[in-house]
């Protein structure tokens, strides 16, 4: 994390083993964001995570809402008048 910081990284992946995640995540997330000002995310290795349907989205959405950018954008809809206030909401 402090070599990552060093190269001015914008964030970081970890990929942690059970073990690591279980004693060590905690520590890490705070060394991470309070004392080095890095983000980042953490991963916990197992035997099918590369596998799994959708992982890499799902990571890729995370980090990116971290970074600050739009996980979605919506388009208003047609006839809506910017007068009034809206609120669109979306459910999956």
């Amino acid at each position: 994390i402090t070599e990552a910081k060093k190269d001015k990284c914008s964030i970081v992946i970890i990929l942690l083993s059970k073990y690591s995640a279980e004693n060590h995540y905690t520590g890490i997330k705070e060394f991470a964001d309070v004392k080095a000002h890095v983000l980042t995310q953490c991963v916990r290795e197992s035997q099918n995570i590369f596998t799994k349907q959708g992982f890499f989205q799902k990571l890729g959405y995370q980090m990116c809402s971290k970074l600050g950018f739009p996980i979605w954008l919506v388009q208003k809809p047609e006839g809506l008048e910017s007068k009034h206030m809206t609120m669109i909401v979306g459910a999956d």
